[in-house]
C-alpha cells in the first residue's frame, strides 16, 4: 500500500512540474497550458471552427471553465467566439491570423519540450 502511495505521490509531483514547466514556456505568448491546450486542438482539427460544447466534452470541463478560457484567448486576440447562426444555443469558436501564425511558428520550432527540458526532474 504504502509503495503504491509512493508512486502516486510522484506521478502528482511529476505532473505539477511539467504543468508548471509548460505555464513558464508558454508565458512568452502570454498563455498558459490550459489556454494552449485549447489552441492546440483547434489547429488540429483544421476546420474553419470548433464548436464550444466540443471543447466542454474533448476536455471534460464545464461550460464555465470553457468560457472563461475562451474569453481570455478572444481578449488576447487568439480566437474569435461568435453565436451560431443556424442554432442561437450554440458557439463557434475561430482561430485568428495571430493564433494561427503563432501555430506555425511553434511547428517550424519543432517540439514543445525538448530532451533539456526535463533535465531537473
Amino acid at each position: 500500500m504504502t509503495e503504491d502511495f509512493s508512486v502516486g505521490m510522484h506521478i502528482k509531483r511529476l505532473h505539477e512540474l511539467m504543468t508548471l514547466k509548460a505555464n513558464q514556456m508558454f508565458r512568452r505568448y502570454d498563455l498558459t497550458l490550459s489556454q494552449a491546450m485549447i489552441l492546440v486542438h483547434c489547429v488540429e482539427q483544421k476546420t474553419e471552427y470548433v464548436m464550444q460544447k466540443e471543447l466542454e466534452t474533448t476536455f471534460g470541463l464545464s461550460h464555465a471553465t470553457i468560457s472563461g478560457l475562451l474569453k481570455r484567448l478572444s481578449e488576447n486576440g487568439f480566437l474569435a467566439v461568435c453565436i451560431s447562426e443556424e442554432d442561437k444555443r450554440q458557439r463557434k469558436v475561430y482561430l485568428t491570423k495571430k493564433a494561427q501564425r503563432m501555430a506555425e511558428q511553434l511547428q517550424q520550432g519543432g517540439k514543445l519540450f525538448g530532451k533539456d527540458d526535463y533535465q531537473p526532474l
